[in-house]
Formats: structure tokens, sequence, C-alpha cells
């Protein structure tokens, strides 16, 4: 049997031509915090939830029998024994197996599988732009890219391969940044002192060091606590 499914009701986005609408109660979750009776009623309508611990801003909601995490985030107050105001920033919702979680069965915009490869994707939408860790925004003919994004109702909604796979491992959406596009820098080292980078860290790293996931999260977390 697979996943619970989200409630359609409550967080569907239905296809209408080339346009997709939707639903106000799954927008309405952004900018909201955990304990908010929005995000409450959300909560209860699907499988069990486990809260991780705040981590320097950042806290997950891990719904693995769902197939989806939300992230909630104050990018503005950061540090041990400050007060924070995290609110939900990012949706992701998993293929099966990905970090534990059972397959997303909800449904998903533009016609999208979890069954469909890259190719598959674009030919279905043409990605509004394409995005490699530790680069940034890049060219649709790149060779290997991290991400494929699509403008979705003044949403991003993006789809996350794994090195070497065109398969997505999960989909993402998120609302628009307001201010100017990221630039990467040009090192491992000031990436892991920025808020919210540690996957561009992390592969920067591997790339200059040939050395496993773990290996290369440990030390720039080392590197991040000594700076």
């Amino acid at each position: 049997m697979g996943a619970p499914a989200i409630s359609v009701q409550r967080f569907a986005m239905c296809s209408k031509g080339n346009i997709v609408a939707i639903h106000p109660d799954f927008t309405s979750l952004f900018g909201k915090r955990y304990e908010d009776e929005t995000v409450a009623a959300f909560l209860a309508g699907h499988p069990p939830h486990t809260l991780d611990k705040p981590s320097d801003g950042d806290q997950y909601l891990l719904c693995k029998a769902g197939g989806f995490d939300l992230l909630f985030e104050d990018p503005d107050t950061r540090g041990p024994g400050r007060k924070q105001d995290r609110r939900l920033v990012s949706i992701f919702l998993f293929n099966e197996g990905v970090q534990g979680h059972r397959r997303y069965t909800g449904v998903l915009p533009y016609d999208f599988s979890f069954d469909d490869v890259r190719a598959t994707l674009r030919s279905k939408r043409k990605p509004d732009f394409v995005w490699v860790l530790g680069e940034g925004r890049a060219t649709l003919d790149h060779p290997n890219p991290d991400s494929d994004t699509w403008a979705l109702d003044g949403l991003k909604f993006s789809a996350h391969y794994a090195e070497g796979d065109d398969a997505p491992r999960y989909f993402t959406i998120n609302p628009p940044v307001d201010g100017p596009e990221w630039v990467a820098p040009d090192s491992w080292q000031k990436l892991a002192l920025i808020p919210g980078r540690l996957a561009e860290a992390i592969k920067l790293y591997r790339a200059e060091n040939a050395v496993g996931i773990a290996e290369a999260k440990a030390a720039i977390d080392r590197y991040a606590a000594e700076h």
C-alpha cells in the first residue's frame, strides 16, 4: 500500500489547461508558525509527524508516512539562546524511499509524476530556470543540474535530482524570495557561513576533497562552529 495522500480538498493542485490553481488552504500555510491553528488543522488530517529540534533558525517537520516535510525558518534571528520566530518557508514532497519517506501520492502540477525522468518533466513543461548547487542559475542545456524550477501561480515549484540520476528525488514548493537573486560564493568556506546553504557547501567540499556526504557535512559543521 502506498503512502496516504495529503487531502485533495486541503492540499491539491488542480490543472486547468496550462494554468495551475492551488487551493487557498494550501497557500495559506506559508508564513504561518507551527503552532498556528491553520497548520494544526492541516496536520490533524494526515499521518503522525515529528518535529526536529531547531537548528540555527531552521526547524523541520517530518511526515514520512505522508511523503512530505515542512520547513519553518527564521532567517533573521540565528544563534543559540536567541528568541526566534520560525514560519513556514518550504514544502517538500518526496519520492518513495528518499530519506525514509513513503512516496507523496497527492496531485502534482503540470501532470508531473515521480515516475517521470528529467527529460519527461521538461517535455511536459519547460523550466523557467535551472539551478546548480554551488554555482547558482545555469543554462537549460547544463549536463547535470541539481534542480529545475517552474513558476506556479506566484510560487516556485522545483524538481530535485540526485547526482547522476534523472529521476526526481523530491519536489519543493516555495514562495518567491524578495531581493536580488543569490549569487554563489567561490568557496565552501564562504557557503558554510551562509544560513540555508549547507547543500551547496557540501557539494563544493566533496568536489575539492573527494569525500562522502557525512564526512563533508561534519567538516563544514566544524568550520562553521569555529567561525
